[in-house]
């Protein structure tokens, strides 16, 4: 592993802890693999709601790999805050 790729890593891990205390502040169910809602990873990514996660499915270009519960989808703290610090990385 290079040093940026240490550094990424370090920046992902430390973006998930960030939701992860966000999750417990405004009280936000996460599954015991990490997910949590749409609504909720949609106000994670900065969307104004989940209609843009939706549509990104609908067209099968999403960018946070999702598992369906039901009618459900749920995204992995850990996609979200790669999806963020992917981004700020310029490759976005």
């Amino acid at each position: 592993m290079t040093d940026l790729d240490a550094g990424l890593a370090a920046r992902i891990a430390a973006t998930a802890r960030q939701i992860e205390r966000y999750c417990r502040r405004n009280e936000i169910a996460v599954a015991a693999d990490g997910g949590i809602d749409e609504a909720a990873a949609a106000k994670v990514l900065g969307y104004a709601g989940p209609d843009a996660l939706r549509r990104q499915a609908a067209e099968g270009v999403n960018r946070v790999p999702f598992r369906l519960l039901g009618n459900r989808r749920l995204y992995r703290i850990l996609d979200l805050a790669r999806e963020i610090e992917r981004s700020y990385n310029g490759d976005g």
